[in-house]
């Protein structure tokens, strides 16, 4: 079966922010957030904690530039604005390949 990219996926979605607002790229944003809700972090502010919290183990994850993380500032930001439909397919989409590659 073919490899799935998350990341590479939801780098493919529309980025709602002005070119100057763009400090962390949309794929990046959207990975912690999904990382952080698989957590139990739920809400903006708790997604931001999540990031500080585990900031370094993200940074290595992710290979982020200028070991920095998003704020629950640029989360609301980007949540609020994107096309929500195409973020769950791509999220549903990586579901079921996580799910027929894991049985």
């Amino acid at each position: 079966m073919n490899e799935f990219n998350l990341r590479k996926e939801l780098g493919t979605l529309k980025d709602p922010r002005r070119g100057q607002a763009q400090q962390h790229k949309i794929d990046v944003v959207l990975m912690i957030t999904i990382m952080a809700t698989m957590s139990g972090y739920q809400g903006y502010r708790a997604i931001g904690d999540f990031g500080l919290r585990y900031k370094n183990e993200i940074v290595e994850y992710l290979k982020l530039p200028k070991d920095k993380v998003p704020a629950y500032a640029t989360v609301r930001r980007v949540l609020m604005n994107i096309n929500h439909q195409k973020y769950g397919d791509i999220f549903t989409k990586w579901m079921k390949h996580y799910e027929t590659t894991a049985q």
